[in-house]
């Protein structure tokens, strides 16, 4: 109401068909002080970013953010994660729904050495790599 940008929309999903039930304005943003982060490092750096990677598919279980699937060679593969491991902390922060594993990366850039905790006091040291263009 104010005039200042609160989110950016990335995506959209509309369906229709006569077997399925009909989906529209179904739209997912991000938030705009991530906008402006991002902006502000496209700005510094002249028209890219560097993004950290780390190399695992997740998925939110109860038990906590499980790397469902490794890439062979990743940042991840080289510190020692497998499949099935359980991600609780990153960088000493909990790893929750206000603090996605995602976001959490994100306050990192390639090359940095991150802490990831795990279950049974599980802890692997990574160092990000940059994410492959299109990821």
């Amino acid at each position: 109401m104010q005039g200042e940008v609160i989110g950016m929309n990335v995506a959209k999903v509309e369906t229709a068909g006569a077997s399925s039930a009909k989906v529209t304005g179904l739209n997912f943003a991000i938030d705009g002080n991530t906008v402006v982060g991002f902006a502000e490092k496209i700005i510094a750096n002249n028209g890219s970013i560097a993004f950290p990677y780390l190399g695992v598919l997740t998925q939110l279980t109860e038990q906590g953010t499980v790397a469902a699937a490794v890439e062979s060679g990743g940042p991840a593969a080289q510190a020692g994660i497998d499949a099935g491991d359980i991600f609780l902390t990153i960088g000493g922060v909990s790893i929750d729904e206000a603090h996605g594993l995602m976001n959490l990366l994100l306050n990192h850039a390639p090359g940095d050495v991150v802490n990831i905790r795990g279950d049974a006091d599980v802890a692997f040291d990574v160092t990000l790599g940059e994410s492959p263009e299109g990821i």
